[in-house]
């Protein structure tokens, strides 16, 4: 599944099974007519998540460079692993796509918490609790209670690839050739 994002990070173009999988999910508000024009951002949830985000973007962008994450749906069992490709277009655009990721899951860790003040991180799920995160299975729909956040783990990862990210060589055949004059 793939979407296409203008310089203005506004949907214009989606892959052909968007559709089908809105309608097959239950979300008719997310067919590509109604989300044609509209920015991404009324569809992020949590300030540090757009931020994290729009930074992502911005990276792809400047360095003209694809980045891919990996990130935890919630709420859809075992096969809630991604990876999202972030896809420098012409004339600032992107092209985002979200690819299923074949993982052996692991155990989810037995966490007691209050469900009315829960942090959780928008990129891995895991549940934060006086600064340790736990991989943790919540037993009920935690979207309206929990505070969204990237975990610092999430943000090291997407550090490490921004690091790896070197600028392209610059031409210094060139400059060589022209040394002499």
């Amino acid at each position: 599944m793939w979407y296409e994002l203008d310089v203005n990070d506004r949907f214009v173009a989606v892959s052909n099974n968007w559709d089908a999988l809105s309608a097959a999910a239950n979300v008719p508000g997310n067919m590509f007519e109604a989300i044609r024009y509209r920015p991404i951002w009324e569809f992020v949830v949590g300030d540090e998540t757009q931020r994290f985000l729009r930074a992502m973007f911005f990276l792809a962008r400047s360095k003209r460079r694809d980045i891919t994450l990996p990130y935890q749906l919630d709420g859809i069992g075992e096969n809630s692993h991604f990876r999202m490709r972030i896809e420098p277009l012409q004339q600032g655009g992107l092209l985002v796509a979200h690819d299923p990721e074949r993982r052996n899951a692991s155990p989810p860790q037995l966490v007691s918490y209050a469900a009315n003040d829960l942090t959780r991180c928008s990129q891995c799920l895991r549940i934060g609790i006086d600064g340790v995160w736990y991989t943790a299975e919540p037993t009920q729909d935690l979207a309206s209670h929990s505070n969204w956040c990237v975990c610092c783990q999430c943000k090291e990862n997407a550090l490490s690839l921004v690091q790896e990210m070197r600028e392209p060589p610059v031409a210094s055949y060139a400059r060589a050739g022209f040394s002499k004059y």
